[in-house]
């Protein structure tokens, strides 16, 4: 278990550095806060209430239904929904529940991550599905049931069991919290001699 995750942070790290995000996973009860957590702490997207199909295969469509939720909660924000009738402010509110739901950790995701953080991919099927269908690379808590080939940086440990997922999240949080993102330097400058 030390050595997986000691590959899978350095992994994790070297996309951080490079600027690339993650997305975290993890809807089951044991894993749902603690996933919203590292996700915010680290500036990262997460999925922890629903895993909505098609979030990696068919970005674009997911893409257009965020930026619908965007809008209608920049709408509420500003009392535009006021000029509806109630039924229809009322059908707008349910709109902007549902979304949040399913939307929250990932309306500022403009592009696919770089890498997927998956909380156990025998529950999350779809998730590690698609993320592999997109060449997506899986960092994945996989308990001995799982498959430990079907991703690229498997970490074996009890991943349904929340004092081993708090610990796993916690080192993955201690390496990744103070990563710093490379800036590349700009090309020099070379001045040409005037003939």
């Amino acid at each position: 278990t030390l050595e997986q995750l000691a590959k899978a942070e350095e992994f994790l790290k070297g996309i951080m550095a490079k600027g690339g995000k993650i997305l975290m996973v993890g809807t089951q009860p044991a894993a749902r806060d603690l996933v919203k957590v590292l996700a915010e702490e680290l500036g990262q997207f997460y999925v922890n209430e629903r895993w909505l199909g098609g979030m990696l295969t068919n970005f674009k469509t997911i893409n257009s239904r965020v930026e619908r939720f965007k809008m209608l909660k920049a709408d509420k924000a500003a009392g535009r929904l006021a000029k509806y009738t109630k039924k229809e402010q009322l059908l707008l509110e349910r709109e902007i529940e549902n979304f949040a739901i399913v939307f929250s950790g990932v309306e500022n995701m403009s592009a696919l991550p770089a890498a997927v953080l998956i909380i156990d991919p025998m529950v999350h099927e779809t998730a590690l599905r698609e993320a592999t269908r997109m060449k997506l690379p899986v960092v994945a808590l996989v308990s001995s049931d799982g498959d430990p080939d079907a991703m690229a940086h498997p970490i074996p440990v009890n991943s349904s069991a929340r004092p081993s997922i708090i610990w796993v999240l916690e080192k993955l949080k201690l390496s990744l919290k103070n990563v710093k993102v490379e800036v590349a330097a700009p090309a020099a400058v070379t001045a040409v001699p005037a003939k």
